[in-house]
């Protein structure tokens, strides 16, 4: 529903931080009220496994913990252990790039099959989405991707950055969330900067020409080089800093 905006880096036990809640823009005009919260780095976990010798990007939101992807030899079976320590019932929803129309998903836990739903989103992205058991901890093993996936093209941006980028052209994402993206390109050197200090700040000001950029790079209307030479130039200029 929402998040905090400000890192908290080290909490010490007994201290008390300040915090400020921030609803998913998404859905801000049908929500009136917020009644929890839970401490994480992030709903919206970027990730990646090696697929055939190359970085295959995905990305999961949940309210437990996936770790140490692996895909089979035929990069048709992907694998995680899950650790789950909510003492309630919580959801998992998996987003990977689109291959082919015949990717048939099955998703097992430690063995067993669990139920789940398929569907491809708006910008032809495969989700995967069930439920988690209180404490839920084990393997997780999701199977039917097809075989043969490649990148396919030189600068292999995660699909889920260009969906971040329509979603921040359209203002339905702040900036910092934008840039939080922008620097996990960074670190897996999809975009190779030199990095020195911290990325983004408080007073983060993006120039709007680069928000266009990114609203036409979601709709295929310039390219991936493009794109990524517009987020240099930003990181070159000191707009953000890395």
């Amino acid at each position: 529903m929402g998040q905090n905006i400000e890192m908290i880096e080290k909490m010490e036990p007994g201290k008390i931080r300040n915090f400020s809640m921030h609803p998913d823009p998404s859905i801000i005009d049908e929500i009136y009220y917020y009644s929890c919260f839970a401490p994480s780095d992030t709903m919206i976990v970027p990730i990646y496994a090696e697929r055939n010798a190359e970085k295959f990007y995905f990305r999961y939101d949940s309210g437990s913990w996936y770790y140490d992807a692996k895909f089979n030899d035929k990069g048709t079976e992907l694998s995680m252990k899950t650790q789950t320590s909510f003492a309630l019932e919580t959801y998992a929803s998996f987003e990977f790039p689109h291959f082919t129309d015949s990717e048939k998903f099955n998703v097992y836990l430690n063995g067993e099959p669990k139920q789940f739903i398929q569907r491809i989103d708006e910008y032809g992205n495969w989700h995967v989405s069930f439920g988690v058991e209180p404490r839920e901890t084990g393997e997780l093993l999701i199977t039917g991707f097809a075989e043969g996936w490649t990148p396919g093209e030189e600068i292999l941006i995660p699909q889920w950055m260009k969906t971040n980028a329509k979603w921040w052209s359209e203002d339905r994402l702040d900036d910092n969330i934008f840039v939080r993206g922008i620097e996990f390109m960074i670190n897996q050197e999809i975009i190779k900067i030199p990095i020195s200090r911290d990325i983004g700040g408080e007073n983060l000001i993006i120039p709007s020409w680069i928000k266009n950029n990114a609203g036409w790079w979601a709709d295929g209307q310039i390219s991936d080089a493009d794109f990524v030479f517009g987020i240099k130039h930003l990181v070159e200029q000191g707009i953000i800093r890395v």
